[in-house]
């Protein structure tokens, strides 16, 4: 697991990197400028699974949460309403 950020000028994400770093080893932690390179940075890591299912099964993802306004985003990068 890791877990990925993006710094949107939220001071919230300050705090939320050093719990995160508290927990997590910090190799495991990444902020990124912009929010398509933190999705694929997540994808990336997702799917650099060592041990695959031979059934082509994964069973790993990315979820994407925030503010309305970061889901809106990742909505409209994925071709969706941001509704």
């Amino acid at each position: 697991m890791s877990i990925n950020g993006v710094n949107n000028s939220n001071p919230l994400l300050n705090g939320l990197t050093a719990a995160a770093q508290e927990i997590f080893d910090v190799s495991r932690w990444r902020a990124e400028a912009r929010l398509p390179d933190a999705i694929k940075v997540a994808i990336d890591s997702a799917t650099d699974a060592t041990d695959p299912d031979p059934a082509g099964v994964s069973g790993v993802g990315v979820i994407i949460t925030g503010s309305v306004a970061m889901v809106g985003a990742a909505r409209t990068l994925f071709g969706r309403d941001p509704q």
